[in-house]
């Protein structure tokens, strides 16, 4: 089988789904974010959090000098200090 170059969600379809018919969901706070700050959604005090993994693409050369080991840094600096929200 094939690896996919890209791959993609259903997030936009779920996240239209909502707002036009003013249902409810579990969405990437990324993506609602910015509706939530206008009003047009709100979270929902002691929801479930969902924690997914985060992946990192990068050449198989290598790329240019560092930036593999800069990005690894700070993702390793952002996963050491990330708490789930309410927690």
């Amino acid at each position: 089988m094939t690896a996919l170059a890209i791959s993609t969600g259903l997030t936009a379809v779920g996240l239209r789904y909502v707002l036009d018919r003013q249902a409810a969901g579990y969405l990437p706070l990324s993506v609602a974010a910015s509706h939530i700050e206008r009003g047009d959604m709100r979270r929902v005090e002691g929801a479930p959090v969902f924690l997914r993994p985060v992946y990192l693409a990068y050449p198989s050369n290598g790329g240019k000098t560092g930036v593999l080991e800069t990005a690894l840094s700070g993702l390793r600096g952002l996963a050491r200090n990330w708490a789930p929200a309410g927690s």
